[in-house]
């Protein structure tokens, strides 16, 4: 299914020459755009949450394997409940 949208002229331009010198249609670089941020936001909260988990570390606050597990396990249980 397919759906119309409208977009700034010089955007689709751009797009259409993008598309052109990649053998791509212009629905098809878009979305392969679309991919790429969606690639570099997912990237992005990695670090984010990397390096908190760094500075958790420095501070102590570290908990086991097992423990991450158990809480998992735990919160997935309370899900279900309410389902």
């Amino acid at each position: 299914m397919y759906k119309s949208i409208r977009m700034p002229e010089e955007f689709v331009k751009e797009v259409k020459e993008v598309a052109e010198r990649e053998y791509r249609t212009v629905p098809q670089q878009i979305m392969y755009w679309a991919e790429l941020g969606r690639q570099n936001e997912l990237r992005k909260w990695q670090l984010q949450e990397m390096e908190e988990g760094l500075e958790q570390i420095k501070e102590g606050n570290v908990v086991s394997h097992e423990e991450v597990q158990n809480r998992i396990k735990q919160t997935l249980s309370q899900w279900q409940e309410k389902q």
